[in-house]
């Protein structure tokens, strides 16, 4: 897994965080990941998630459908999608304190009791850039597959 990319808008952030399968088997992903911020240090910071189909950046309600993760997918690119990988759309906001500035992501797939923690940086920008105001709320939509 990898945050790959942010985006802002009128105090609105999103977050698009890549999910690939490294194993020798397929699976699949239905519903909702966890998520919940940590500091440099892995401390828990204040984290609020919301699972929902919708946020400030879908247009409607976003699909809850199965996602088939092929056993073996290539790395992940963040330039474009990769077939095959799976994606876990964040939204947050940058304008209402207090906030937090996670350093690390622990992303608990759907139906997973396994967690991995990963950089709260997308490729290219120095550690501690993303703050997550509201006292670290989060809405979390529903993973869907890549979009070609």
């Amino acid at each position: 897994m990898q945050l790959i990319k942010t985006g802002a808008a009128t105090g609105n952030v999103s977050g698009l965080i890549e999910v690939r399968n490294k194993s020798d088997r397929d699976c699949d992903l239905y519903g909702y990941a966890g998520v919940e911020f940590l500091d440099a240090r892995g401390r828990p910071l204040p984290t609020h998630v919301t699972w929902s189909r919708s946020s400030f950046f879908t247009n409607g309600d976003a699909p809850l459908d199965v996602v088939g993760l092929p056993a073996g997918t290539p790395p992940i690119n963040r330039d474009h999608p990769v077939p095959g990988h799976a994606y876990i759309p964040l939204a947050w906001n940058d304008v209402m304190e207090p906030c937090v500035t996670p350093i690390q992501l622990r992303i608990t797939p759907p139906d997973a009791t396994d967690s991995l923690v990963i950089s709260a940086s997308p490729p290219g920008i120095a550690p501690g850039q993303l703050e997550i105001c509201s006292d670290g709320a989060v809405t979390v939509n529903p993973t869907r597959a890549a979009s070609y």
